[in-house]
């Protein structure tokens, strides 16, 4: 299976598809193998992404926008967190559409601006570790971008309280990046069963099937 990493980043990040935070791990120091390309903008990330995993997956500089695939390459394509990174991002995701094959599968997730307490604070931040954040959308807008394209199969609404976004601005992985999936995970419970998801949601993760 053909599967590609869209946005790697420096190829540690400690989200991912888990469904508890126990599982935590990079995605792509976890899944990746040879049937895996990586892409990102930036060269220095890929290098990092490259030294970091230590395995035969293929790394190419790429613009989400323009991807230098042919139609219906992959399998399985992966976005995590990059897409609010790219300015007018529904062409990024067109670009995905194109090189995922008819019924492959599409994982994403993105932080929306649902809460308006929190889309302020991004105003003010402005960008997450010298990354801008070029598109803003709320979860709605999110989904109907991606109907276009692909059929939902799955969607979950996630709250990341600032008590974990701040020490994780400043630290990768510990302790910043685990308080962060603990308190997303659990805060996200206790949301969902007061019916206070997805109005207070910070971050949407779905995954959807090419149409």
């Amino acid at each position: 299976m053909r599967k590609l990493d869209f946005g790697c980043g420096n190829g540690g990040y400690p989200g991912g598809d888990a469904v508890h935070p126990r599982d935590r791990g990079s995605w792509l120091e976890k899944y990746g193998n040879p049937d895996t390309l990586a892409i990102d903008i930036n060269l220095r990330a890929i290098k990092e992404a490259r030294r970091r995993t230590g395995r035969d997956i293929s790394f190419v500089v790429a613009e989400g926008r323009k991807l230098p695939f042919a139609d219906n390459l992959f399998d399985y394509v992966r976005e995590w967190g990059v897409l609010h990174h790219i300015p007018n991002y529904p062409v990024a995701l067109k670009e995905i559409a194109r090189v995922l094959k008819k019924g492959g599968t599409f994982v994403a997730c993105e932080t929306v601006d649902n809460d308006p307490f929190y889309a302020y604070c991004r105003t003010v931040v402005g960008n997450w570790k010298g990354a801008r954040i070029e598109s803003r959308f709320k979860s709605e807008e999110f989904l109907k971008e991606v109907e276009k394209h692909f059929e939902l199969q799955e969607v979950e609404y996630w709250h990341r309280p600032l008590i974990a976004d701040v020490p994780a601005y400043f630290f990768d992985e510990y302790p910043g990046m685990v308080i962060g999936l603990y308190w997303q995970y659990y805060a996200s419970q206790i949301l969902s069963r007061l019916g206070l998801l997805p109005r207070f949601a910070r971050h949407v993760a779905v995954k959807a099937i090419r149409k």
